[in-house]
This record gives C-alpha cells, sequence and structure tokens, in this order.
C-alpha cells in the first residue's frame, strides 16, 4: 500500500467537470492521434491562459487597501505604513510628605 503524499493537496472547486469535460472529448478522437492532439489542447490552455488577469495575492491587496484608507484619512504613504507607536509615560515622581 503506498503513502499518501504530503504534498498533494486538493483541486479547487470546478476543476472536476471541466477535466470530465477534457477527458470525455478526448476519447472521441482516435487512439492513433490522441496523445498528439492532447499535448496540443493542453498547449492551447495554457496559451489562454496567460491571457487571463492573474490574481494578486492577498498582502498585496491588504497593503493596497491600507494605503486607500490612510490616503482617504489624509496621512501619507510613509505614516501608513510606519505603525503607530505608543509613547510610555515615566512614572510620577514619588511624594514624601513626613509630617513631624
Amino acid at each position: 500500500m503506498t503513502e499518501p503524499d504530503a504534498k498533494r493537496t486538493r483541486a479547487p472547486r470546478g476543476s472536476g467537470p471541466v477535466t470530465k469535460a477534457f477527458l470525455n472529448a478526448l476519447e472521441a478522437v482516435p487512439d492513433t492521434s490522441r496523445a498528439m492532439v492532447a499535448k496540443a489542447a493542453m498547449a492551447m490552455i495554457k496559451d489562454e491562459l496567460k491571457s487571463y488577469p492573474v490574481s494578486k495575492k492577498p498582502a498585496a491587496k491588504a497593503k493596497k487597501a491600507a494605503a486607500r484608507t490612510a490616503k482617504a484619512a489624509g496621512k501619507t504613504k510613509a505614516a501608513a505604513a510606519a505603525p503607530a507607536v505608543k509613547k510610555r509615560r515615566g512614572r510620577k515622581p514619588a511624594t514624601t510628605s513626613h509630617a513631624m
């Protein structure tokens, strides 16, 4: 019995029907040219996917959103990027009242 691959992840939602449709369409192709057709189709799909807009990383989106909110509040980019530092107050001077 083989162990499951630790790095394997689940496919995104909706990829199952797309895969099934691709394989069903590939079954209609004669056996002699099936491998060539599959390679050509996958190359065409890759080229088509390159033209799709690339989603940005969540961190980049968060950074832009923070910049937008800071800009709306009237702050500069540097002030928006720097975390607010809380100033510490020193102790109050001790008062000694010795009544004699």
